[in-house]
């Protein structure tokens, strides 16, 4: 491949969400795709491995490794005051309740956070029932869930229930 191609799709992969690289690397020559890599930053380039290497067609293959989560001991106040400093891009319908081990334990949309009590924390308001996939759940599988929950995204876990990823309902209409 020309450098002038890599050089281009070095500052595309760059500049795109990791799920949305890691997808268009995975349709290019081995070879190109291993030179965009090579020139990604460090942050990112793990991002992008990471999620190549799960199957394209599981959960793991779909979901974004850009989510929000805040520890359940926060308190409401202390949630938005987090949540204003963050990238624009974490920001989302939902916030992901995680416990010190990075466990998912709950989940609540940004509506019910911005109307609940400043003193409120996070571990009283949240729901605990939360709808979850995990890494290796088919797609197929994962568009049933959102369809029959409704959900605009929705939460990936390990088999230590800790988070490690968001499908949105657009990686799914994909």
């Amino acid at each position: 491949a020309h450098v002038f191609e890599v050089d281009k799709l070095q500052k595309l992969g760059g500049g795109m969400d990791s799920e949305d690289a890691a997808d268009l690397l995975g349709h290019l020559p081995d070879e190109l795709s291993q030179q965009v890599l090579s020139g990604l930053n460090k942050d990112d380039l793990q991002e992008v491995e990471e999620l190549m290497s799960y199957p394209e067609d599981s959960a793991g293959g779909l979901m974004s490794s850009e989510f929000l989560t805040i520890n359940e001991a926060l308190t409401v106040r202390e949630s938005i005051e987090m949540i204003q400093t963050m990238d624009e891009d974490l920001i989302s319908f939902y916030i992901y309740v995680v416990n010190d081990s990075s466990r998912l334990v709950g989940v609540l949309s940004l509506k019910q956070l911005l109307l609940s009590r400043p003193q409120d924390v996070l571990s009283e308001i949240m729901s605990t029932d939360v709808i979850s996939v995990d890494l290796s759940t088919d797609q197929n599988e994962v568009a049933k869930v959102v369809e029959k929950y409704d959900f605009l995204s929705l939460p990936v876990i390990d088999e230590n229930r800790s988070l490690v990823g968001v499908i949105t309902v657009d990686d799914v209409i994909d």
